[in-house]
């Protein structure tokens, strides 16, 4: 099995986290993967930590 179009592919991906008190974090990130024969996918991520 192949994925058509996967064979050449780049990827940009971008980010931010922040510390919004002593004890929550948060972080999320974006990332496009672009390749042949308009082979497209969009990901995304969101994290959030909290220390009791």
């Amino acid at each position: 099995d192949e994925i058509i179009g996967a064979r050449n592919t780049g990827e940009l991906k971008a980010g931010v986290e922040g510390q919004i008190t002593p004890r929550l974090q948060l972080w999320g990130n974006v990332a496009q993967q672009l390749g042949d024969n308009g082979y497209s996918d969009t990901q995304g991520m969101l994290g959030m930590k909290y220390l009791f």
